[in-house]
């Protein structure tokens, strides 16, 4: 039986492609998981939300894309995720999408640059 890669195997080859084509980009680290009640505290109170979208993608002149990555197999969207996207999706130039895996990532930017 094959091995299902993590999210994070999978975000190390997105992000590997990302710098190779030259594509600005950043991962939103919202994925905050302490045990500390003070540290969840100041998360909130500096703006930490969840299901925000775990990339920005910057396509110069064309679009900013906001990227959920999923496991390609297993990754479930939360209602936050979902909340998040519907709302990201209603601006102007900005697409926000869920992709499962690095390589359905990948070529979906691929279309748009």
């Amino acid at each position: 039986m094959d091995k299902v890669p993590t999210e994070h195997e999978e975000a190390i080859i997105l992000s590997n492609w990302l710098r190779a084509k030259g594509i600005n980009f950043a991962k939103i680290p919202n994925e905050t998981f302490t045990r500390s009640w003070s540290q969840k505290r100041k998360n909130k109170i500096e703006g930490v939300s969840s299901g925000v979208p775990d990339y920005m993608i910057v396509i110069p002149h064309k679009y900013i894309i906001f990227l959920e990555l999923k496991r390609t197999k297993g990754g479930v969207i939360s209602e936050n995720q979902k909340q998040w996207i519907s709302i990201l999706n209603t601006i102007d130039n900005v697409e926000a999408v869920v992709c499962k895996g690095a390589q359905e990532s990948i070529n979906f930017l691929s279309q748009l640059i």
